[in-house]
């Protein structure tokens, strides 16, 4: 490899690789749209890409995400190039889009002193959902006069400390996603419309999560930010974040400056007379919002994620700090309700709160192209996700009745406490239990369904039995091998 001044990076090298293909994806979606005869929805994406194709950005990117990510990069290396006198490193950091939902964004480095930025389709997702539904409870807030206003948001967060979001429609809208992720392993989306009044502060309070996710990443980088040796994940574990505690802050706080220094330098754009801090405003709630989304991925559809993220609600208290008086008694009430519907849509246990499909009938921005029968669907897995660990061994065991191989003896062994025990038992090959029991792994709920239904088949267990007894036993395992603790108990 040349290693002259003018000699590419690996992390740009391996950026030209791997970079999405947006066009072949637009066909893939057109496609299914087609399938599905959802002639709304393929109405909607004409619009929106003959839009994309008149407006002055069409003419610098290739398709809308490339372009977006290329502008708030650019703008975050210009931010970052204020704030920090590393030149050196900056020049040797680049950020890629993946496709891959499983993995929400995470700095990776190099041998040769680069790195890359994997920023996933699930981070523009899930910042969006946050971000509209956040826009939906604001505008609803501020929609009188100014005095009107004001005393509005007083009396919303004297009497429920909140700022308008509906907790209800953000939980079921990530529920639907996290649990079409953790057992199809499917980006399934329920798709929101926001009122025109809305739309504009959503792409806004968009922008401003993904700037920060952005900043967080970039900042690792910039601070030389290193993980110890024995920390260090696989290079194909996307998804570890082997970083420390400390360093997470750190890099929090750098990307927290960087978006509010992002918004300083775009303040002539800015309408004045609003009455308050836009630029720190902005990058406070993209902070929190960028946080979030980042939080409900890793507790939502990972059994363990090795070294990771320290909780949104620990970030964001120290986070907070940093804040201005005006702009903390605002940010504060702000992620209250984000951070109920996280909790809620991320709790897969037997106390959970399961999709219903009541929820959605009671939603009417809310839609869908699929048929009613696929959310049917949904809402029944996850109710017998929901279920406990007792219910979930005695499914097992049931399968025993129409199974030529017997599921029992793995269902008493994980029901004891014995992960490793029921995986073999249930089949499943030795280096496979070895790796999905190996503490310092990243392991995917997904990923532990995919790898008990891929058993059971080849041991014979009927095909109609399939999907229930590998999301059975990966519920059974999961507290387990997240390190919990949880007492032997009966059949």
């Amino acid at each position: 490899m040349s290693t002259g001044p003018d000699a590419r990076s690996m992390a740009e090298i391996l950026a030209t690789r791997i970079r999405s293909d947006r066009e072949d994806q637009l066909e893939e979606m057109i496609q299914r749209l087609t399938e599905l005869d959802a002639a709304d929805d393929l109405a909607q994406l004409d619009e929106n890409t003959r839009g994309w194709r008149q407006s002055e950005w069409s003419a610098r990117h290739a398709n809308p995400v490339d372009g977006l990510m290329a502008e708030l990069i650019a703008e975050v290396m210009a931010a970052m190039a204020d704030l920090t006198d590393r030149p050196e490193r900056l020049a040797r950091v680049f950020v890629v889009t993946l496709k891959q939902e499983s993995v929400a964004a995470r700095l990776r480095q190099l041998a040769d002193s680069s790195a890359l930025v994997y920023f996933s389709d699930a981070t523009f997702t899930l910042c969006g959902l946050y971000a509209g539904c956040a826009a939906e409870g604001l505008t609803g807030l501020y929609s009188g006069g100014r005095l009107r206003d004001l005393w509005r948001v007083a009396r919303s967060v004297r009497d429920h400390q909140r700022l308008g979001a509906d907790p209800a429609l953000l939980g079921g809208l990530l529920r639907y996603y996290l649990v079409n992720q953790r057992i199809h392993a499917l980006a399934a989306k329920l798709s929101h419309r926001l009122t025109s009044s809305a739309e504009p502060l959503g792409v806004w309070l968009t922008a401003q999560a993904v700037t920060f996710v952005l900043g967080h990443e970039i900042a690792h980088h910039v601070l030389d930010h290193r993980p110890a040796t024995s920390d260090s994940p696989p290079a194909d574990d996307l998804s570890a974040c082997p970083l420390s505690e400390q360093q997470e802050f750190e890099a929090d706080l750098l990307g927290y400056r960087a978006a509010v220094h992002v918004g300083r330098r775009d303040a002539a754009r800015i309408p004045a007379g609003t009455g308050i801090d836009l630029p720190e405003t902005g990058a406070a709630l993209g902070a929190l919002i960028g946080m979030l989304a980042i939080h409900v991925t890793e507790q939502g559809l990972f059994i363990r994620r090795g070294r990771s993220h320290p909780p949104a609600p620990a970030r964001a208290a120290r986070l907070l700090n940093e804040f201005s008086d005006p702009v903390r008694r605002f940010a504060e009430p702000f992620q209250a309700d984000l951070l109920r519907a996280t909790r809620d849509a991320a709790d897969f246990s037997a106390s959970g709160r399961p999709f219903d499909l009541a929820w959605f009938h009671a939603q009417p921005q809310v839609s869908t192209p699929l048929p009613l029968q696929n959310l049917q669907t949904v809402s029944i897995l996850d109710r017998f996700q929901c279920r406990t660990r007792e219910d979930h061994a005695a499914v097992l065991v049931g399968i025993d009745e129409i199974s030529p191989f017997s599921l029992a003896a793995g269902a008493c062994a994980g029901l004891a406490g014995d992960a490793r025990a029921a995986l073999l038992g249930w089949g499943v090959p030795d280096a496979t239990a070895e790796e999905i029991c190996a503490p310092h792994r990243a392991l995917e709920f997904s990923t532990l369904v995919a790898k008990l239904r891929a058993a059971f088949a080849a041991r014979g267990v009927p095909e109609k039995a399939l999907l229930a007894g590998s999301l059975a036993g990966a519920q059974l395992l999961a507290p387990l091998l997240s390190r919990g603790e949880h007492p032997p108990a009966e059949i």
